[in-house]
């Protein structure tokens, strides 16, 4: 491995797009390998061992690729798999946590919320998560089955959303809540329909928190640490963004039927992450 080795990154969507582009604006010298586990989507619903043999597929994929680093940018493939992928090899391995470290210690009203999925609220991870905060704040869960859904579809910012929005929203501004933590990384794409709610809820601030800063500065402070971090500026232009050298994105399914017309993978990769780029089909198998 060397500063030049790229950067591997996986999530069973979209969602994990939120990181790499938090990864790309902090360390833009890094080249970055996505993939978005379509065709296994959900991650939810899966047994802990099928997890398990799914994401050590793409872990000896991005090993193949010769990555220096490989970021878990899923909640749930977080908690159940992260520890049997780090006896696969010892390329550093970054996993997502909800923030409740920084919004406990930020709190003032003792009182926060979490948007995540069911999956992850029900997981013994979170709640020993949560155990350790208990002390300095209550955190109030709120499961969210819409919202990954509404990522994957593209609709960022529509009527139906604003309302999935407002029915988890309000029953905790109610509540009296100064801090949001967003559970998953699909719901950093929906911040700005969330800000939305809170400012028509509520005149009082509401900071809302999303993983991918904490993660992209474990990523840094471990490449850091092993003297391996790219500290040169690959991005230059409009068009290095799109390079596809250094910025590569797959799906592991060529598109999904779920989508509203007119919106392939390429569109819906291109909405989230802001400017235009390619998708490429990736097939995993041992």
């Amino acid at each position: 491995m060397t500063q030049q080795s790229p950067i591997g990154i996986f999530d069973s969507g979209v969602g994990g797009l939120s990181i790499a582009k938090t990864i790309q604006n902090i360390m833009p010298g890094e080249q970055l390998i996505y993939i978005a586990d379509h065709q296994f989507s959900p991650y939810g619903n899966k047994a802990t061992d099928i997890l398990k043999q799914r994401t050590s597929l793409i872990v000896e994929y991005f090993i193949k690729r010769g990555c220096k680093a490989i970021v878990v940018a899923c909640n749930t493939a977080t908690v159940h798999t992260i520890s049997y992928l780090r006896t696969l090899t010892d390329i550093p391995i970054i996993g997502v946590e909800p923030a409740l470290k920084p919004a406990s210690q930020m709190s003032n009203t003792g009182l926060v919320g979490l948007l995540a999925t069911q999956q992850t609220i029900n997981s013994d991870s979170l709640l020993r998560l949560k155990a350790r905060f208990e002390d300095k704040v209550q955190v109030e869960l709120v499961p969210c089955p819409l919202f990954v859904d509404l990522v994957e579809q593209g609709q960022l910012n529509t009527e139906y959303t604003r309302q999935a929005v407002k029915s988890y929203i309000k029953p905790l501004i109610e509540k009296g809540i100064d801090h949001l933590v967003l559970g998953c990384t699909h719901y950093a794409f929906l911040i700005p329909s969330i800000s939305q709610c809170i400012n028509e809820l509520t005149s009082k601030p509401v900071t809302i928190i999303e993983p991918s800063m904490p993660v992209c500065l474990e990523l840094k402070r471990q490449l850091e640490t092993r003297g391996i971090l790219n500290k040169g500026i690959y991005v230059s232009s409009c068009e290095d963004v799109n390079d596809q050298s250094k910025l590569e994105f797959f799906s592991t399914k060529v598109e999904s039927a779920d989508l509203p017309a007119g919106i392939k993978f390429n569109g819906l990769f291109s909405l989230l992450w802001g400017t235009p780029i390619d998708v490429n089909t990736i097939e995993l198998a041992h």
